[in-house]
């Protein structure tokens, strides 16, 4: 048909069936109101222009309750509107093939928790998005964050929020930026920024276990305003500065390359 489903502040469960929307600007499915919940099963995601294989999840869709995304044959991505929130209290789960695009800007003050892995990463892609982590906590296993930021940070963690980073890789992105927050990082890569790739500041504290930074635009790590890093078993390649650290910080960096 010419649109898709819409659901607000209701209970969907779609099970084997096949969307064709052909009308422009419509999701298949577009999901409103906190106390909305979805379940899906074996779909598929057809029709004309990309909103067509995409989920749309409007501002405080489904924050009622912790809850889960998973992966559809041929849906393209969930689309987070503008400034969606996962609030305080609440988690969102983003299961393994799954992908996500902030449109552009998304925010976590609860929980958001990642399950990719190498063959089926969980995505999060778009034009210009950015991800905010305000006091929230971050569990990235297995994601692949492509094409973040532009001015802005793609990631920034921040008011005592935690990130780990683990089996993951940042491609084409901005920074990650911390202020007065906790990032951690084990097996992960940072790939081809366009500016620094990491940037800690503010009292904020690293933790980087077999990290690979390359080539980096411009100094890959930046240590400022009284942080604190240690970066163990690090690769730098090709980029014109490895760690830049102010008077006031400390980076101690172990089997470096």
């Amino acid at each position: 048909g010419s649109g898709g489903i819409a659901s607000t502040d209701s209970v969907l469960v779609v099970r084997d069936t096949a969307f064709e929307t052909n009308a422009s600007g419509r999701y298949a499915i577009h999901v409103f109101g906190p106390a909305s919940t979805l379940s899906l099963s074996n779909n598929t995601f057809g029709g004309t222009g990309s909103w067509a294989r995409q989920i749309g999840l409007a501002v405080g869709a489904m924050t009622g309750a912790d809850f889960t995304l998973v992966p559809q044959p041929t849906l393209d991505a969930y689309v987070l509107a503008r400034d969606y929130t996962v609030p305080l209290g609440r988690t969102m789960t983003v299961a393994a093939g799954t992908t996500i695009i902030p449109s552009p800007s998304a925010f976590v003050q609860g929980r958001l928790v990642t399950n990719g892995t190498a063959a089926s990463p969980v995505t999060f892609r778009g034009s210009r998005w950015t991800l905010v982590f305000d006091g929230g906590t971050g569990e990235l296993r297995g994601a692949l964050l492509r094409d973040g930021g532009f001015n802005d940070p793609a990631v920034t963690v921040r008011n005592q929020g935690t990130l780990l980073l683990e089996r993951s890789r940042v491609v084409n992105s901005n920074r990650i930026r911390t202020e007065a927050s906790t990032l951690t990082l084990r097996n992960t890569a940072f790939l081809d920024g366009y500016r620094t790739a990491l940037e800690i500041t503010t009292g904020s504290t690293l933790a980087a276990l077999h990290t690979t930074v390359a080539r980096s635009a411009d100094t890959a790590v930046v240590v400022q305003g009284g942080s604190t890093a240690t970066l163990t078993n690090t690769i730098f390649a090709a980029s014109p500065r490895g760690v830049n650290a102010d008077a006031a910080s400390v980076a101690t960096l172990t089997n470096t390359l």
